[in-house]
């Protein structure tokens, strides 16, 4: 059997555990999310940025009008 000290400081086994959890759901949460195919990638990235772009586009508009 493991002898394990009394005084060991749990608290900070505690708290890695818990950043080593989060940090590999979040791996995990993302490789499901995330498109594995280069094309659907690409049009992923391209639909963020048309998106970007007619943001931008508004917010310069609304930024002129107030002028």
């Amino acid at each position: 059997m493991i002898n394990l000290p009394e005084n060991a400081p749990w608290w900070a086994l505690l708290a890695v555990s818990t950043i080593f959890g989060a940090i590999y759901g979040g791996i995990q949460l993302w490789r499901l999310t995330w498109p594995q195919n280069s094309r659907d990638r690409r049009a992923l990235l391209e639909l963020r940025q048309r998106d970007r772009a007619e943001r931008r586009k508004e917010r310069t508009q609304l930024n002129q009008r107030d002028r």
